[in-house]
């Protein structure tokens, strides 16, 4: 099967647990970044870049293309941002205490037509964007709004490249329509198997990855190869099966694409208890508010604080680390992440660990 990355957005760098976890699923994450951003990655995520090859975080940079805004989405856009300062006016003179939050975003991820609209001037109305003194590279943006930006130059990059979207924003990123409003965008290219890949990762990789040496990550890595063609196969699979790439209603994705994921987690937990993985001394179910993949706006909250309490990692008794692994690519998938938890696992050297 073909290389299969994803484009990473919104940030330049992706939370690093996040991004080794993903890394196992994937080939890479390419990043959004302008030639003019002037970004310099962190010493750790450079380190990373330097031990994998191929390159597992490329950048890509715009072309002027990604930025061509046609007149139907200029349309949408400008009543988003209407409907942005409309809902703000409304809890306004209900007497509520509202304070526009902003988000922080280079210009040049902005297409013109929409700083435009973004700039324009509205009577009584709190300021969509503000410029920062001695600052022209970077602005605030109101953040719905430089959400649905970002996300519509995503689903334009991704498009031009053939490669699926994916975020870790808490938020949670929804080009198809506003917070709370009825506007129709297309979502981002492959959103869908991405959003999978992103939640399934972030379930069943336990937290304790980030405590690896880069020399262990890339022995697991590469060990583990073959779950990438698995689970591209399993995400656009489960993606067809439950009609997540045709729903265009923020409201109904969230609730099918959490469903989906649900639904595998607990498949891979009732595996992970029956006789073919009596290797695991103790498993004990891997909450649901984990799915941080997914951010805070696809997860009913009540999930998220259930979850917290019962994610309790796996004891292994196993003293060898680094064995050498067999090619799982024809295994299922969750006999795969049974294996793969506990490698990471003994390769963090942590028996067991609480996730607060």
């Amino acid at each position: 099967m073909s290389d299969h990355r994803v484009l990473y957005y919104p940030n330049f760098e992706p939370k690093r647990t996040w991004l080794l976890s993903t890394l196992l699923f994937v080939d890479g994450v390419n990043r959004i970044i302008p030639n003019d951003a002037e970004h310099k990655d962190s010493d750790k995520l450079s380190k990373l870049r330097d031990a994998l090859s191929p390159d597992p975080a490329e950048p890509i940079s715009t072309t002027q293309k990604d930025f061509d805004l046609y007149r139907a989405d200029r349309d949408r856009m400008q009543t988003a941002f209407a409907s942005i300062i409309e809902d703000c006016t409304t809890r306004i003179a209900k007497g509520e205490s509202v304070q526009p939050k902003y988000e922080l975003i280079y210009r040049a991820k902005i297409p013109f037509e929409a700083e435009t609209l973004l700039k324009k001037k509205r009577k009584n109305a709190f300021p969509l964007m503000k410029e920062i003194k001695g600052n022209y590279k970077q602005v605030k943006v109101e953040s719905r709004a430089a959400d649905l930006i970002l996300s519509y130059v995503a689903n334009r990059i991704a498009t031009r490249e053939g490669i699926d979207a994916i975020t870790d924003y808490e938020m949670g990123f929804s080009v198809n329509t506003a917070e709370n409003q009825k506007i129709p965008f297309d979502q981002p290219a492959g959103f869908a198997a991405g959003c999978l890949i992103g939640a399934i990762a972030s379930c069943q990789v336990p937290g304790e990855i980030r405590f690896l040496t880069i020399k262990q990550y890339n022995d697991l890595r590469n060990q583990y190869s073959g779950i990438r063609t698995t689970f591209k196969k399993l995400s656009i699979e489960l993606a067809q099966m439950n009609n997540l790439n045709t729903i265009n209603d923020h409201s109904v994705f969230r609730k099918r694409l959490e469903k989906t994921v649900r639904e595998f987690v607990e498949a891979t937990d009732e595996y992970a208890s029956s006789q073919t993985a009596k290797k695991v001394k103790k498993w004990l179910p891997w909450g649901v508010g984990a799915l941080l993949g997914l951010g805070t706006a696809y997860l009913d909250p009540s999930l998220a604080v259930a979850g917290k309490l019962g994610q309790v990692g796996i004891q292994v008794f196993d003293r060898a680390i680094n064995k050498p692994t067999k090619d799982v690519s024809e295994e299922r998938p969750h006999q795969i992440l049974c294996r793969l938890k506990k490698d990471v696992l003994k390769r963090s050297l942590v028996k067991t660990m609480l996730h607060l």
